[in-house]
């Protein structure tokens, strides 16, 4: 999943309309980072409640054992940033 947030990042810069953030939300008692990824496109800021953005958050592998979770959540972040899984 790391590999694929750096892939992202990379992109990220390439892409004038779009913005990525990665941050370390927190360290899991194992000292493995649990990123916080902010993925959205750039565009003009208007404070209007009207035009304000929507949020989803989405979360994978909450539990250790949750495996399948890091593909579900690879596919989604391909999607978001390609149109494709």
């Amino acid at each position: 999943m790391l590999s694929l947030l750096t892939e992202i990042e990379g992109e990220s810069t390439k892409q004038k309309e779009m913005y990525f953030k990665r941050e370390v939300l927190i360290r899991s008692i194992s000292a493995n980072d649990c990123p916080l990824v902010t993925l959205t496109m750039k565009r003009p800021r208007d404070d209007s409640k009207k035009d304000r953005k929507k949020v989803i958050a989405i979360m994978a592998r909450q539990h250790p054992s949750e495996t399948v979770g890091s593909f579900v959540m690879e596919g989604c972040l391909r999607y978001l940033v390609n149109g494709s899984p």
